[in-house]
């Protein structure tokens, strides 16, 4: 059975103001429980989702993802429940409609009655006090207390190896993550997985995005060896990745939850498979059936993570030839020609496997860019670039950085070779 890390959680102060971190301690999730609603933030792969399904476990208490939310009508089994509402910027789109999908759980909470709800988003896609406001509209008390939810603790991570990743030496594998300079991916859940899964032997990544490379490959390389080999020879690694991006691409790219695999789909979040197409039609079946999809329910098929979808996706279109970038560039940014909420991980990782793209990409969302992304291995004069662009949003909105916190990935842009534009 696989464990679950009690979760702990840090409150944001009305103020919204990021020191807030120095002053309270962390509390356990299950603490806010009596709460009427909540918001949950966390940087991708925090473990929002499972932290949220396993409170949803409690009685009276319902876990639906905001997707399907606001796309179903009103389910009887949301009456008179706590509702855990997973992922608002899964769902939030760069449109000028003023029925947007925020306003659409508004006014989903508002003819449910006004119950109990929590709502789970990433930090940086937040809104702050905008957000706060319009949700206190709609809550029993007309209240709503924003939390963070805390990074692992190292004892977390160490029960996490051990037990669902069965290493007989989880201190080796903590200290070796700390010799190698990247032990931050340890106290994110996602990112620690896909570092358990990538380590092979003393071969270590030496970076998030080797990381999510190795990772995928492996989980790829695994359903190859086992299913592939013997009936379809040939078909390497390789193409795999690229069907696989190239799914996770269109999924992403049309805001829908995933892939149907059957003609009885109606609700059109999912994408009938047989309009997606591809030459060999052995490989595009087969990737479907590797460990970088997972099936939510019988005929439905979606990537096993967002992020991992999100790095698949820009790594294809990297390596696209005949579409220009500026195509691509549309289709990931709004009507203000900024990047949108839901393509900002995508976009993020396009920047690392296409340094054509970095310099519009950074332009548009460079924070998105620094916490979605990796940017350690950008040249000295891209991480200027970067620092330059957070300083002119800053000047603009003094908001814009107060939901961002110390485990954010902004120290990656703080290397070595950084040194004299940090004296400057």
């Amino acid at each position: 059975m696989k464990y679950l890390v009690p979760r702990t959680c840090t409150e944001i102060p009305e103020d919204g103001n990021s020191d807030h971190i120095q002053t309270p301690s962390s509390r356990p999730l299950e603490v806010f429980r009596d709460d009427g609603a909540y918001i949950l933030l966390g940087n991708p792969g925090a473990g929002k989702t499972e932290a949220f399904r396993n409170e949803a476990q409690q009685e009276g208490c319902c876990y639906v993802t905001a997707r399907d939310f606001i796309t179903f009508q009103d389910d009887p089994e949301w009456r008179n429940k706590t509702l855990f509402i997973d992922g608002l910027d899964e769902i939030r789109a760069g449109s000028q409609d003023k029925h947007d999908s925020f306003g659409k759980i508004r006014a989903k909470l508002w003819n449910l009655g006004s119950p109990r709800f929590r709502l789970s988003c990433r930090g940086v896609d937040w809104f702050g006090a905008y957000d706060k406001t319009k949700l206190e509209k709609v809550a029993q008390d007309k209240r709503i207390k924003v939390l963070r939810l805390d990074p692992l603790s190292y004892r977390d991570v160490f029960k996490i190896l051990l037990c669902n990743h069965n290493l007989s030496d989880p201190k080796l594998f903590i200290d070796s993550a700390q010799d190698k300079g990247i032990d931050v991916l340890l106290r994110n859940p996602q990112s620690l997985k896909m570092l358990a899964i990538a380590v092979d032997g003393d071969q270590w990544p030496e970076s998030r995005a080797e990381t999510f490379e190795l990772a995928c490959r492996k989980l790829v390389r695994e359903h190859n060896q086992e299913h592939l080999q013997a009936d379809y020879p040939g078909i390497d690694d390789f193409q795999l990745l690229n069907v696989a991006g190239r799914l996770c691409a269109i999924q992403l790219l049309s805001g829908r939850a995933g892939y149907s695999l059957t003609t009885n789909e109606t609700n059109g979040e999912y994408i009938n498979i047989k309009e997606v197409c591809v030459e060999d039609q052995r490989i595009f079946h087969n990737v479907l059936n590797t460990k970088l999809f997972e099936s939510p329910g019988e005929g439905f098929i979606v990537p096993v993570h967002r992020q991992v979808a999100e790095f698949l996706a820009g790594l294809y279109l990297a390596k696209l030839k005949k579409i220009p970038f500026t195509r691509i560039l549309a289709l990931v940014t709004g009507y203000d020609g900024r990047v949108v909420s839901d393509l900002r991980g995508l976009s993020a990782w396009l920047a690392v496997h296409s340094r054509k793209s970095r310099e519009e990409i950074v332009r548009r969302d460079p924070l998105g860019t620094v916490v979605y992304g990796d940017v350690r291995n950008f040249l000295p004069e891209e991480k200027l670039q970067i620092l330059n662009s957070l300083k002119q949003e800053q000047e603009k909105n003094p908001w814009f950085l107060k939901t961002v916190y110390v485990d954010s990935r902004l120290a990656d842009l703080g290397t070595l070779d950084m040194e004299v534009h940090f004296r400057e």
